[in-house]
């Protein structure tokens, strides 16, 4: 007669009690598994050293060689472009020219920072006429700006080290026109090459046509910045 032990009725209810994962054939050792663990993540850690060693390294190269900043926007006299709550970044450029977004001291209050678009440079001849702006007597094409200019503005010849500067909202930014001066060259902070937050904001600012192709900053955590009227 079969012993009982046998019946495959009790040997499937006998696998039935084991735990779960001896059922699937595997069974835990779990001091094996947390030593296994631990030495999984001793293999990532000098991994993750070397990554944020080379972030740490390219942080440095690029805030010290190229005067890397960062700025806070509080107003919104460069939408859509920029817009208010944007966190920028910046760099220092040899030269800056027609079309890029920069960073400057503000002329009327000491101790702020303002983000304007260079329109004119030394030497050239700014006219504003029937909402259109024109660069030494040519009109000029400015898909960027918020919507056209409700005013006029007689030819402003731009001083040889300075930059005529406007915001992309012209109608409410306070700006080369509203002053009727430009900004030296020694005012400038830096280039606005990317918006960094928040998250959904992050992108690169374009400038200067053909300048910059493919030049991006995407580090979000940064903290620390200025703030821009």
């Amino acid at each position: 007669m079969e012993s009982s032990t046998n019946s495959p009725n009790l040997r499937l209810h006998s696998v039935d009690r084991t735990p779960l994962m001896a059922r699937v054939g595997f069974p835990i050792d779990w001091e094996e598994l947390r030593e296994s663990f631990l030495a999984f993540l001793g293999m990532l850690r000098p991994t993750a050293t070397a990554i944020s060693l080379l972030f740490a390294l390219s942080f440095i190269y690029f805030y010290a060689s190229h005067e890397m900043r960062f700025f806070a926007v509080t107003t919104g006299s460069m939408q859509p472009t920029i817009a208010v709550d944007d966190c920028v970044v910046t760099i220092a450029s040899a030269e800056y020219l027609r079309g890029d977004v920069i960073v400057f001291r503000d002329p009327v209050n000491p101790g702020q920072y303002l983000a304007k678009r260079i329109v004119g440079i030394g030497g050239d001849e700014v006219l504003i006429k029937s909402g259109l702006l024109h660069i030494n007597g040519k009109p000029v094409d400015e898909p960027y700006l918020a919507e056209p200019m409700n005013y006029n503005m007689s030819p402003f010849r731009v001083p040889r080290g300075q930059l005529f500067v406007l915001g992309d909202n012209r109608n409410a930014s306070d700006d080369s026109f509203t002053w009727w001066r430009a900004v030296p060259l020694t005012e400038v902070r830096g280039r606005v090459v990317q918006i960094y937050l928040p998250f959904e904001r992050i992108q690169r600012v374009a400038g200067a046509k053909g300048r910059d192709k493919g030049m991006v900053f995407q580090s979000p955590m940064l903290v620390g910045a200025s703030h821009l009227e």
